[in-house]
């Protein structure tokens, strides 16, 4: 019966069979894409809700420019 060792001597369980290794690793591949995806994906979506509320600030500035200029309010 074979025994494994690490580096420094001591015993550790046995690697894991070839089949087994691909899946854990392909699984672990598979999760971190979908993590770096979800976080590039709520990054932009913030993203975009920060340049939505500074776009509607503006252009209440501009309507309110606009119904100064017209003699008015305008709601």
């Amino acid at each position: 019966m074979p025994e494994w060792t690490d580096s420094r001597g001591d015993l550790v369980s046995e690697p894991p069979a070839r089949p087994d290794a691909v899946l854990k690793s392909s699984l672990v591949g598979v999760g971190t894409a979908m993590a770096t995806g979800g976080a590039v994906w709520c990054a932009a979506r913030a993203a975009c809700a920060l340049l939505d509320r500074r776009r509607m600030k503006q252009w209440a500035l501009e309507w309110e420019r606009f119904g100064i200029r017209r003699g008015g309010a305008t709601a």
